[in-house]
Order: structure tokens, then sequence, then C-alpha cells
């Protein structure tokens, strides 16, 4: 992040930068922060380590890569459903390395808090369709 990409005034930078409310996003507590983490892939994993054992709440855009090594932890810290972002024609590229980010993205509300993801959780079982009878019919007919 660089004051030049920045969309807030509170921004945390890689490098020193005027404006920066910091430097090195992994040297400061994240729980008491509103966080909208942009980061580069090679980080996914330990952004979503820092959320864990910070308990922050973030607002987190990630690519749906189902097979990515980091989805699974993903998954494990979301508290409300995901929002599938537009496509859009230009993809994002973070301006320092100018790496590509993939065009479907969605926007994921996280959390380390255990107990958030679990209210979440409890929420998304209470609203599934019942799944009928729980014992096993015999459904042969016998002549």
């Amino acid at each position: 992040m660089s004051r030049l990409n920045a969309k807030s005034n509170c921004f945390v930078s890689w490098h020193p930068e005027p404006g920066a409310t910091a430097v090195d996003v992994f040297s400061i507590y994240w729980a008491n922060l509103k966080c909208y983490p942009f980061r580069p892939f090679r980080r996914l994993t330990q952004v979503l380590a820092k959320i864990r054992s910070d308990k922050a709440l973030v607002l987190f855009i990630a690519s749906v890569w189902t097979t990515q090594n980091w989805y699974r932890l993903l998954l494990q810290l979301l508290t409300d459903h995901s929002i599938l972002l537009p496509r859009r024609d230009n993809p994002l590229t973070l301006p320092e390395c100018q790496e590509l980010y993939p065009l479907l993205s969605s926007a994921w509300r996280l959390s380390g808090d255990h107990l958030q993801t679990e209210a979440f959780l409890a929420i998304q079982a209470g609203s599934s369709v019942p799944h009928g009878p729980l014992g096993l019919i015999n459904s042969t007919i016998q002549l």
C-alpha cells in the first residue's frame, strides 16, 4: 500500500511512506482497526494467520480460488456470506510489483474471533433445508 493507491487516510505501507500510519502491517495489532488488507498473493496465508491471531475483523478481497492452500483457512474465518464482485475489464495490480490479480474476486467479512465465526455457522446450520425423516424406510415392494 502506498499513498498512491490508499483508499483511506489511514494506511500502512511496506516501506517508509509519507502519510503512512505505520510501516509493515504485521508489526501492529489489528484487533482494534477497521481493516481492508490489500495484499500480494504470496502473503495471503500470512494475512489470514494474522487475522486469526489478532482476532481482527476485516473486509477481505480475495480471488475465488478453491484449490489454493489458504482458501480453507479463509472459509474458517467467515462471519457473513461473501459477495461476488463484478468482473473488471482491467485486473487489479500492485504498483510496486505489478502482480496481477485474477478477475473473479469476492468480498469476505472475516474474523479471528471464533465466537463470531461459530455464530455465523450456527445460523447457516439452522437455515438449511430439512433432509426428511431420520429413519431409513424400506421402499421395496414385496409381492
